[in-house]
């Protein structure tokens, strides 16, 4: 009953190749698969980080049956790539189902396209006459590299309680050391160049207010505040605050440019000289015509 059940099964060993780049694989040949090439779904996360096909998915998923015709799964994910065997080079479709303990499952509308026979004697596939060998060569990708290195449990266990050990030994110290320094806020140039712009308007502003001290500025968040004299209250806002200051009820949003608040300025000085002229010829007049300047009263 041995030499007619069981023995080692028909596979062969081949290549999924794209763009110059393979992988090792194994394939079972079976004629009675109705499909192309069947790929184990372990080998997905490997085909799409090295060989980087476009993968297609169907709208419905088609079902799949076992020996039994019973119902094993579905398959909805597929890709085109070339099946290398013999060094004969095939372009096919891949689909993924569960293959099992094989990497691939050659089916039958493989053979139908290719035109090959298997040989299930010598463990071979008969190959049609007009079928070319391929001379390309492609970068090869081992098998190793579908299995993930197995983690040794004691050998973790001790990393673990190295890392600790590091962290106590390099973190403590910073911490203990960043306690004891106290840190002093750098005033970069673009806020040294603000506080400067602020304090030449302010110059030039106060002359023109009719008190003889400046008064203090404070920049209120509930609204502009308000001067007598020259009615101009200048702040640097950021752009979050003004968009909140805008929405406030009774503001009033204007745009205005320095050449203006010159100009302004120069009209206020030029009033004033002239007010300052004006009461010095009427004290001239006075003291030189006080009855003159009484008749003008």
């Amino acid at each position: 009953l041995s030499d007619i059940i069981g023995g080692p099964a028909f596979t062969i060993k081949c290549r999924i190749a794209l763009d110059g780049v393979a992988i090792n694989v194994s394939g079972l040949l079976d004629t009675g698969a109705g499909g192309t090439v069947f790929v184990h779904p372990r080998l997905h996360q490997v085909v799409k980080e090295r060989l980087k096909p476009t993968f297609y998915r169907s709208r419905k998923s088609i079902p799949v049956a076992g020996h039994n015709n019973r119902q094993t799964g579905v398959v909805n994910q597929f890709f085109l790539a070339q099946l290398v065997i013999d060094e004969r080079r095939t372009t096919t479709w891949f689909i993924f189902c569960d293959t099992g303990r094989h990497d691939l499952i050659i089916g039958r509308k493989w053979f139908e396209s290719t035109k090959a026979m298997p040989d299930p004697l010598n463990q071979q596939i008969v190959w049609p006459d007009d079928a070319k060998i391929d001379a390309k060569r492609d970068i090869v990708i081992p098998h190793s590299a579908f299995t993930r290195p197995t983690i040794d449990l004691a050998h973790q266990k001790d990393a673990d309680r190295r890392d600790k050990l590091l962290e106590v030994a390099t973190i403590e110290p910073l911490l203990k050391q960043q306690a004891s320094v106290t840190f002093t806020p750098i005033r970069t140039s673009w806020q040294m160049d603000q506080r400067d712009n602020l304090r030449k308007m302010d110059e030039q502003l106060y002359p023109l207010l009719p008190v003889k001290t400046p008064p203090t500025i404070r920049r209120k968040r509930t609204g502009p505040t308000q001067r007598s004299g020259v009615g101009i209250d200048l702040a640097l806002l950021k752009g979050q605050s003004f968009l909140h200051g805008a929405k406030r009820k009774g503001v009033v949003i204007g745009a205005t440019s320095l050449y203006e608040i010159d100009q302004l300025i120069n009209d206020r000085r030029q009033e004033n000289a002239l007010k300052d002229d004006a009461e010095e010829l009427r004290e001239l007049i006075k003291e030189k015509l006080p009855i003159a300047q009484s008749d003008l009263d």
